[in-house]
């Protein structure tokens, strides 16, 4: 639990130099989460997951993240909508970055890194996103195959336009990390506000994917806080299923969690020039004789009429 909520702490506290135009602090109270099982973020293996905002609301934060299994801590990535740039300047964004961390270097012109200090320390990297409903962004964490494996390295791809965007390289306290987990949380970060005026912030979060075809990442649960403030919910696969799970977030309505059915056998589908053939029945009758016949169209023998 210290992870996920040292987690929302410091992306409000992302630099001592940079100053927070919020009125507040993050509240804990105000995310919810899921986890998933079977990742593999390491040096053969980089992590992918498309974030779908269905809503959006001030002062909000769509999360993923993991913790090293050989490590402390770990690190996370996002997309926030009027975040703080490493120059200062509010825009939506996308977000990465690593606990205990030594260094960073910006990727992209407009992409900028910081040192992030308070409940814990590290780097932090930055690039200007334009953030929209229904546009799906796909962000990849891997090794920084050039730098080496103590350095990380993030991408962020708006899937509606093509645009990918490199965060930046963050070098890690020792090499060789890797995780086996993943989580995602949609965050109310803003001024404190009463808890039914946290802003609708909906989400569908892709089953996150790996370089590694052997990386099979399945879904494990959705969990809320004892004392919810602010309206959550999901619609999510069955544990140990694979799925896109959507989370509802904020709003002026609590709707049910709902889990998603078994996966239904597939129809066939027919092969190009092989439609099934319909195969008929009728009787045909000559003075007290019948019979009855099956075949691809109905035709009786000679001297004998179609029973009506």
């Amino acid at each position: 639990m210290k992870f996920k909520m040292t987690c929302l702490f410091l992306f409000l506290l992302a630099s001592a130099l940079i100053p927070n135009p919020a009125s507040g602090s993050a509240t804990y109270a105000y995310a919810s989460y899921f986890d998933w099982q079977g990742a593999r973020l390491a040096s053969d293996s980089t992590m992918s997951q498309t974030i779908t905002p269905l809503e959006i609301s001030p002062s909000t934060y769509w999360e993923a993240g993991w913790r090293w299994d050989n490590g402390p801590d770990g690190g996370y990535g996002g997309i926030q909508n009027q975040g703080i740039l490493a120059n200062g300047k509010i825009s939506d964004l996308a977000i990465f970055s690593i606990w205990n961390a030594v260094q960073a270097i910006p990727g992209d012109s407009n992409a900028g890194c910081v040192a992030f200090g308070g409940e814990g320390i590290g780097y932090s990297c930055r690039v200007p996103i334009d953030l929209i409903v229904g546009h799906s962004y796909t962000l990849t964490f891997g090794v920084d195959q050039v730098r080496g494996n103590d350095w990380w390295r993030a991408t962020v791809e708006d899937q509606s336009t093509g645009n990918i965007q490199v965060l930046g390289s963050i070098q890690a306290s020792q090499a060789n990390l890797y995780a086996t987990n993943w989580n995602n949380f949609i965050e109310y970060w803003g001024p404190d506000i009463p808890c039914n005026s946290v802003g609708p912030a909906s989400a569908k979060f892709s089953n996150p994917f790996s370089s590694n075809s052997a990386v099979k990442v399945k879904f494990w649960k959705f969990s809320k806080p004892t004392n919810p403030c602010g309206f959550t919910s999901a619609d999510v696969p069955r544990t140990g299923d694979t799925g896109n799970p959507t989370m509802h977030f904020g709003g002026t309505m609590q709707l049910a969690d709902t889990t998603y059915p078994p996966t239904p056998t597939p129809t066939p589908t027919l092969q190009p020039g092989k439609a099934t053939v319909k195969i008929l029945q009728w009787s045909c009758i000559k003075g007290k004789v019948v019979v009855k016949l099956n075949g691809k169209r109905i035709a009786c023998p000679k001297g004998y009429k179609l029973k009506k």
